[in-house]
């Protein structure tokens, strides 16, 4: 890339104000408001290219701005700071030169040559300088031979205006226009106060609402003309004017950091006396000395310091407020996460705008910090997740476990059966390979959009579940028809009932009908080896939807095997899995709005279906929790039974999943509220409370109380083995029983005084064996 190319690089971008006092669009109250607002242009950015001719600049070292961190560490080398001083050295230097030559320029000799009429003064000429100087783009060969032989006497205040506009592309460019200015400087006695005039009329105005770049521009060429002596030392007030507007307008936002950043980095130590961090700790620590800035009075230097600290003062202030924004828009969608299990798409898109905000912002700080040579404040650290009852799942990960292969079942054959897929990739060629992968990271863009219309999906299905269904005419003949015939409209009948010219070869059709035999894994396992090597085609395919999704409503047990099969053939066949979560959310939406009892079956069967899908991570989470939110709307017979199917099913794997876990907690929590809310029959209050169970299973299992050895004994055999068989045989060896002692005597008692815990028909029995102990006790008193 050429100087043109870095050029445009580097003079496009995108600055970043922050004002607090504006409210930011779609921003709900969170406190003072950020508003983050794109300029056309960035400041450019003050790099020095090294080059080899007299005029040249010096390079300011790239690492200076791109490891800068490494500067601020006791981990930077001595090379690395030996050439960041040798360039601020040769910089110092160059300066010191035109400082010198510029101190004390000779005008008789020009005068002399003027007089003698050996200069050029032709219009044409003349007005040929000056447009290369407004159209400037570099020095050129012939710029300085063209000074030494032109007469621009009456010029000079349009050549001053020229390079007052001059918006440098490149930093050598600016030192190509102080050679120049130096030039012109050395002969013409009043080059130095038009260029003062010109600047004095920028500078004296308010520039609150002006083009900061534009400013700094100016800014920059002014304290270069100072620092170089091409200007009086009146121009230093103008410096100093400049930077105290600076900081009046950024007091409360720090809009214009960059413009604070720049000057600081390429003037901190000439006009600041201000070294960047750690720089002179590193210098002590190597043995290497630090040139010292003089060409600058102290006293004008220590104002420049006052401004910079005050500057930084203010950044670190609203550094802490940008902090204190990002924490309560946290806190605020942690909070609707709780309680609505999602965080509306206004309130994300907000939440990322400000966390973008706050990046940008500290990143320039941490530069700015740098440069300046101070600290950042103490940031308020994010209170934590007040999630106690939350397990920690990922501590039980393994290092060397992914999360999508953690435990999230409660024992290996359960994750081996639902995460121990065949790989079946070998079946594909390479074109269908790279295929199938555009095609899963379609899906997976649809995902992302999808998730991000949920909630106007969401508030549309409540709407529709809370108030009463306007039926018309059209809507009332299939509702009709369904209460009178139910089967019309099921949908296994209606896919059943689908017909195509495709004729299913017998082997197909021998193949189809032995899915229903398929009752192990390894049968499932190997039907889908079959599928891919012998029937894979398309009319196949849509067959195999069909046969898949039309699953009888009686056979439950295929669901969680024939979800298996659907996720062998997902990597290989995405198209299939597709098919079937299209079918079932539209078969959940049609079944939702059924309540005949005739529908119950299939409704627990599409759920169901959903439900093991979700185990296989194939049916979308997000979509899952959209039916289940669906179902506790409205919190009553059908649905009711269908959200604890759900929740049975696949529950405890959304809860121990740390993508879902907090979301289903928090439906869980819903469905609990709602059935102390409802008066619910006891086998549906029952329901509820088995599936909680499910989700949230009691710490260490039942706890059976530990009983004493001799009741425990006694239980056993009046409650358990006792019979007619036995009866002679037990009073005997119960009459071998310390009756004498007291507790013994206790025991036995409370044993035979629990008749509930005796079966009915070994009342006669116990009733003998009480009269067999009786009557040897009477004997032996």
């Amino acid at each position: 890339m050429g100087r043109r190319g870095r050029a445009a690089g580097n003079t496009r971008g995108n600055g970043i104000i922050l004002d607090f006092a504006k409210p930011a669009a779609k921003t709900t109250s969170t406190g003072s408001s950020l508003t983050f607002m794109k300029k056309s242009e960035q400041l450019i950015n003050p790099k020095v290219l090294l080059r080899s001719d007299s005029c040249s600049p010096v390079v300011f070292l790239e690492e200076t701005e791109i490891h800068y961190e490494k500067f601020m560490s006791d981990l930077c080398d001595k090379e690395s700071v030996e050439n960041l001083i040798r360039s601020w050295k040769k910089i110092s230097e160059r300066r010191a030169g035109f400082q010198t030559a510029n101190a004390k320029p000779i005008y008789e000799e020009f005068e002399a040559l003027r007089n003698s009429k050996k200069l050029d003064s032709t219009l044409k000429r003349c007005n040929g300088f000056v447009r290369k100087l407004k159209n400037f783009i570099g020095k050129q060969p012939d710029t300085e031979k063209e000074i030494e032989v032109l007469n621009l006497t009456k010029y000079l205040s349009e050549i001053c205006a020229a390079i007052s506009e001059i918006r440098f592309k490149e930093q050598f460019h600016i030192w190509d226009i102080l050679c120049i200015c130096s030039k012109l400087h050395q002969r013409y006695q009043e080059f130095s106060a038009s260029m003062l005039d010109i600047y004095k009329t920028k500078f004296t105005v308010k520039l609150g609402d002006c083009d900061w770049n534009t400013v700094y521009s100016d800014l920059r060429l002014l304290t270069e003309l100072v620092i170089c002596g091409l200007v009086s030392d009146e121009g230093f007030p103008l410096i100093v004017s400049c930077l105290r507007q600076l900081v009046a307008v950024d007091k409360e936002t720090s809009g214009h950091m960059n413009i604070m950043l720049a000057f600081t980095k390429e003037f901190g130590i000439e006009v600041a006396g201000i070294l960047p961090k750690n720089i002179q700790h590193l210098c002590n620590t190597f043995g290497i000395t630090v040139p010292p800035a003089e060409l600058v009075q102290p006293m004008k230097r220590l104002k420049v310091k006052f401004l910079v600290k005050e500057y930084l003062a203010n950044v670190c202030s609203n550094l802490s407020k940008v902090h204190e924004e990002v924490i309560k828009s946290e806190l605020i969608c942690r909070k609707m996460l709780k309680t609505k299990g999602e965080v509306i798409k206004d309130r994300e898109d907000s939440h990322k705008e400000i966390l973008n905000i706050f990046e940008k912002f500290h990143t320039l700080a941490k530069k700015l910090v740098f440069y300046a040579d101070v600290d950042l404040p103490k940031l308020q650290e994010l209170p934590p997740d007040e999630e106690d009852d939350m397990p920690n799942l990922e501590s039980d990960l393994n290092e060397n476990e992914s999360v999508s292969r953690a435990t999230f079942f409660d024992d290996e054959e359960t994750r081996s059966f639902y995460q121990d897929l065949p790989d079946l990739t070998k079946y594909l060629t390479s074109a269908a390979r790279r295929e199938n992968i555009l095609i899963l990271e379609k899906q997976a863009a649809d995902l992302r959009e999808a998730e991000a219309n949920l909630d106007e999906e969401l508030e549309i299905a409540e709407l529709q579940a809370d108030t009463p269904m306007q039926t018309t005419e059209v809507d009332l003949e299939p509702e009709t028809e369904a209460v009178t015939n139910p089967q019309s409209q099921d949908p296994e009948s209606t896919h059943q009932e689908e017909k195509s010219d495709y004729v299913i070869p017998p082997k197909y059709n021998e193949y189809l009908l032995g899915l229903h035999n398929c009752v192990n894994r390894n049968m499932i396992d190997s039907a889908a080896e079959m599928f891919l090597s012998t029937f894979n085609n398309k009319p196949n395919r849509k067959k195999l939807l069909k046969a898949i999704v039309s699953v009888p409503r009686q056979r439950m047990d295929l669901l969680p095997l024939w979800s298996r099969l659907i996720a062998i053939l997902k990597p290989v066949l995405p198209e299939v899995a597709t098919e079937v979560i299209e079918s079932l959310k539209k078969d959940f939406r049609y079944l939702l709005r059924r309540c005949h009892p005739t529908f119950i079956e299939t409704k627990l069967k599409i759920i169901r279906f959903i439900a093991e899908l979700v185990n296989f991570e194939v049916f979308p989470p997000i979509d899952a929790f959209c039916c289940l939110r669906i179902l506790l709307v409205n919190f009553v017979h059908h649905q009711l039974e269908m959200a604890c199917a759900f929740i049975e099913c696949c529950g405890r794997y959304l809860y121990k999943n740390p993508a879902t876990r907090r979301r289903m907690k928090i439906y869980m929590d819903q469905m609990m509220r709602k059935k102390q809310a409802k008066a619910l029959a006891p086998r549906y209050s029952d329901l509820v409370e088995q599936v909680y169970c499910v989700v949230f299973p009691a710490e260490g299992g039942v706890k059976h109380k530990l009983l004493p050895l001799l009741e425990a004994f006694l239980q056993d055999i009046v409650y358990f083995r006792l019979d007619r068989k036995n009866l002679e045989d037990t009073i005997i060896l119960l009459r071998r029983l310390d009756w004498d002692n007291s507790k013994t005597f206790a025991t036995a008692t409370r044993v035979f005084s629990q008749p509930w815990k005796i079966a009915a028909n070994r009342f006669s029995t116990t009733c003998s064996l009480l009269a067999g102990i009786h009557e040897h006790q009477v004997m032996n008193t």
